[in-house]
Protein backbone atom coordinates (compact mmCIF):
# COMPACT_ATOMS: atom_id res chain seq x y z
CA UNK A 1 0.00 0.00 0.00
CA UNK A 2 3.33 2.53 0.22
CA UNK A 3 4.46 4.19 -2.19
CA UNK A 4 7.92 3.63 -3.49
CA UNK A 5 10.14 6.70 -4.80
CA UNK A 6 13.34 6.25 -6.95
CA UNK A 7 15.61 8.96 -7.18
CA UNK A 8 18.78 10.47 -8.93
CA UNK A 9 21.39 12.49 -6.76
CA UNK A 10 22.39 15.89 -8.30
CA UNK A 11 26.07 17.27 -8.83
CA UNK A 12 25.68 19.38 -5.83
CA UNK A 13 24.61 16.40 -3.74
CA UNK A 14 21.98 17.75 -1.78
CA UNK A 15 18.99 18.24 -4.69
CA UNK A 16 17.53 14.71 -6.48
CA UNK A 17 15.58 14.36 -9.31
CA UNK A 18 12.93 11.67 -8.80
CA UNK A 19 13.30 9.18 -12.10
CA UNK A 20 10.57 6.59 -10.93
CA UNK A 21 7.05 6.65 -8.39
CA UNK A 22 5.41 3.33 -7.56
CA UNK A 23 2.74 4.19 -6.07
CA UNK A 24 0.16 2.58 -3.43
CA UNK A 25 -3.16 0.37 -4.16
CA UNK A 26 -6.04 2.66 -4.87
CA UNK A 27 -4.53 6.32 -4.62
CA UNK A 28 -6.68 9.22 -5.86
CA UNK A 29 -4.23 11.95 -4.70
CA UNK A 30 -0.39 11.99 -5.43
CA UNK A 31 1.69 14.73 -3.64
CA UNK A 32 5.30 14.90 -5.15
CA UNK A 33 7.10 15.91 -2.16
CA UNK A 34 9.74 18.52 -1.63
CA UNK A 35 12.37 16.40 0.14
CA UNK A 36 13.37 12.84 0.55
CA UNK A 37 15.07 11.42 3.61
CA UNK A 38 17.53 8.50 2.94
CA UNK A 39 20.25 7.56 5.67
CA UNK A 40 19.51 10.14 7.52
CA UNK A 41 20.01 12.52 5.33
CA UNK A 42 17.75 15.38 3.39
CA UNK A 43 17.43 15.77 -0.36
CA UNK A 44 15.78 18.58 -2.00
CA UNK A 45 13.40 17.58 -4.90
CA UNK A 46 14.24 19.96 -7.89
CA UNK A 47 13.09 18.26 -10.92
CA UNK A 48 10.53 15.00 -11.52
CA UNK A 49 12.04 13.06 -14.33
CA UNK A 50 10.55 11.87 -18.01
CA UNK A 51 7.79 9.30 -17.63
CA UNK A 52 8.09 9.71 -14.06
CA UNK A 53 4.33 7.62 -13.63
CA UNK A 54 2.48 7.31 -16.91
CA UNK A 55 -0.91 5.53 -18.32
CA UNK A 56 -1.77 2.00 -16.49
CA UNK A 57 0.49 3.06 -13.69
CA UNK A 58 -0.97 6.44 -12.57
CA UNK A 59 -4.72 4.51 -12.78
CA UNK A 60 -7.15 6.11 -10.43
CA UNK A 61 -5.20 9.25 -9.94
CA UNK A 62 -7.93 12.41 -10.14
CA UNK A 63 -5.17 14.61 -8.59
CA UNK A 64 -1.74 15.69 -8.62
CA UNK A 65 0.05 18.29 -5.28
CA UNK A 66 3.82 18.98 -6.81
CA UNK A 67 5.44 20.48 -3.94
CA UNK A 68 6.89 23.99 -3.32
CA UNK A 69 10.77 23.60 -4.65
CA UNK A 70 10.44 21.72 -7.64
CA UNK A 71 11.28 23.62 -10.77
CA UNK A 72 11.34 21.06 -13.94
CA UNK A 73 8.83 18.77 -14.83
CA UNK A 74 10.47 16.11 -17.35
CA UNK A 75 9.07 15.34 -20.47
CA UNK A 76 5.85 12.83 -20.75
CA UNK A 77 5.85 12.70 -16.87
CA UNK A 78 2.33 12.34 -16.66
CA UNK A 79 1.26 11.73 -19.45
CA UNK A 80 -1.91 9.42 -20.35
CA UNK A 81 -3.02 9.67 -16.65
CA UNK A 82 -6.66 9.91 -17.87
CA UNK A 83 -8.01 10.25 -14.69
CA UNK A 84 -6.12 13.09 -13.57
CA UNK A 85 -8.40 16.39 -13.40
CA UNK A 86 -6.91 18.59 -11.18
CA UNK A 87 -3.19 19.45 -10.78
CA UNK A 88 -1.54 22.13 -8.30
CA UNK A 89 1.54 23.24 -10.00
CA UNK A 90 4.29 24.91 -7.11
CA UNK A 91 5.44 28.57 -7.64
CA UNK A 92 9.03 27.47 -8.14
CA UNK A 93 8.19 25.68 -11.12
CA UNK A 94 10.71 27.10 -14.35
CA UNK A 95 10.20 24.25 -16.86
CA UNK A 96 7.24 21.92 -18.16
CA UNK A 97 9.00 19.39 -20.20
CA UNK A 98 6.95 18.34 -23.79
CA UNK A 99 3.65 16.51 -23.50
CA UNK A 100 4.02 16.33 -19.63
CA UNK A 101 0.68 16.27 -19.20
CA UNK A 102 -0.64 15.00 -22.59
CA UNK A 103 -3.77 13.07 -22.95
CA UNK A 104 -4.64 14.04 -19.60
CA UNK A 105 -7.96 14.91 -19.03
CA UNK A 106 -7.40 18.32 -16.77
CA UNK A 107 -10.45 20.26 -17.59
CA UNK A 108 -10.22 23.83 -15.28
CA UNK A 109 -9.44 26.18 -17.38
CA UNK A 110 -9.05 29.67 -15.49
CA UNK A 111 -8.68 33.04 -17.43
CA UNK A 112 -6.72 36.25 -15.61
CA UNK A 113 -5.86 39.39 -16.14
CA UNK A 114 -2.34 40.37 -16.34
CA UNK A 115 -1.42 44.05 -15.64
CA UNK A 116 1.48 45.61 -14.41
CA UNK A 117 -0.77 47.88 -12.20
CA UNK A 118 -1.61 44.65 -10.13
CA UNK A 119 1.50 44.92 -8.93
CA UNK A 120 1.33 47.95 -8.29
CA UNK A 121 -1.80 47.77 -5.78
CA UNK A 122 -0.24 44.97 -4.22
CA UNK A 123 2.68 47.30 -2.84
CA UNK A 124 3.23 48.96 0.31
CA UNK A 125 3.45 52.32 -1.08
CA UNK A 126 2.05 52.26 -5.00
CA UNK A 127 3.36 55.54 -6.11
CA UNK A 128 6.92 55.31 -4.49
CA UNK A 129 7.51 51.94 -6.16
CA UNK A 130 6.56 53.29 -9.45
CA UNK A 131 7.94 56.07 -9.58
CA UNK A 132 11.52 54.11 -8.38
CA UNK A 133 10.36 51.48 -11.49
CA UNK A 134 10.15 55.02 -13.79
CA UNK A 135 13.06 56.16 -12.67
CA UNK A 136 15.36 52.43 -12.63
CA UNK A 137 14.01 51.79 -16.54
CA UNK A 138 14.38 55.56 -17.91
CA UNK A 139 17.77 55.23 -19.29
CA UNK A 140 17.10 51.70 -20.69
CA UNK A 141 13.65 52.46 -22.16
CA UNK A 142 14.97 55.89 -23.96
CA UNK A 143 18.01 53.70 -25.85
CA UNK A 144 16.03 51.34 -27.26
CA UNK A 145 12.59 53.53 -27.88
CA UNK A 146 10.23 51.17 -26.21
CA UNK A 147 8.48 51.44 -22.97
CA UNK A 148 8.57 47.80 -20.95
CA UNK A 149 5.60 48.26 -18.80
CA UNK A 150 2.39 49.83 -19.45
CA UNK A 151 -1.22 48.98 -20.23
CA UNK A 152 -0.05 47.77 -23.97
CA UNK A 153 1.61 44.67 -21.78
CA UNK A 154 -1.56 43.80 -20.01
CA UNK A 155 -3.02 40.68 -20.92
CA UNK A 156 -4.95 37.64 -20.35
CA UNK A 157 -3.31 34.45 -18.95
CA UNK A 158 -5.06 31.53 -20.04
CA UNK A 159 -4.54 28.64 -17.07
CA UNK A 160 -5.44 24.90 -16.76
CA UNK A 161 -5.11 23.86 -13.68
CA UNK A 162 -2.34 26.34 -12.78
CA UNK A 163 -0.74 25.48 -16.07
CA UNK A 164 -0.11 28.78 -18.23
CA UNK A 165 -1.38 27.56 -21.78
CA UNK A 166 0.24 30.30 -23.77
CA UNK A 167 3.65 29.00 -22.07
CA UNK A 168 3.61 25.04 -21.71
CA UNK A 169 0.15 24.69 -24.01
CA UNK A 170 0.43 22.77 -27.42
CA UNK A 171 -1.31 24.41 -30.09
CA UNK A 172 -4.66 22.64 -29.64
CA UNK A 173 -5.17 23.56 -26.14
CA UNK A 174 -4.26 26.77 -26.94
CA UNK A 175 -7.19 27.30 -29.57
CA UNK A 176 -9.62 25.27 -27.15
CA UNK A 177 -9.24 27.67 -24.59
CA UNK A 178 -9.68 30.47 -26.76
CA UNK A 179 -12.57 29.10 -28.05
CA UNK A 180 -14.13 28.17 -24.76
CA UNK A 181 -14.61 31.64 -24.49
Amino acid sequence: DNDSIYCHILDNKDDIVLTKYTLGKEKKVLVIPNFVKHNNKRYNVKKIGAYLINGVNGEGIEKLIINEGVRKIGRCAFRMIWSLNDVKLPSTLKTIGDAAFEECHIDNLKIQYKSFYNILLEQENPKEYFKNFLQENYEKEKNIGLTSEGPHKDDFVFLTNQINLKEYGSQGQQRAGVISL
